[in-house]
């Protein structure tokens, strides 16, 4: 299992994958697919907290509204990948 990274790290890399955007290649596409990842892991992580938390407390309807907007988010994030989807990014 890997190690999480620490803050410090996380920062040097996000520098650095912005800084290798604009260039041709494997190298902007590095960049730009680690800042992609870091912005859908944060997004996961919201909806896993308010998941946590409805497992062990049930759903308040704050919490389950920001739930639905959390979701919903990933769902826009993912139409419109699929929409503008050229193959270059992603697992498939």
């Amino acid at each position: 299992m890997m190690q999480k990274p620490t803050q410090a790290d996380i920062h040097e890399a996000l520098a650095a994958a912005q800084e290798l955007l604009g260039r041709t290649g494997p190298a902007e596409a590095l960049g730009h697919y680690l800042l992609y990842l870091h912005d859908r892991n944060h997004n996961l992580e919201a909806i896993a907290e308010v998941a946590e938390r409805f497992i062990r407390f049930g759903l308040p309807e704050t919490e389950h509204a920001r739930l639905v907007a959390l979701l919903e988010t990933l769902r826009e994030e993912t139409r419109t990948e699929t929409d503008k989807d050229t193959g270059e990014f992603g697992l498939e």
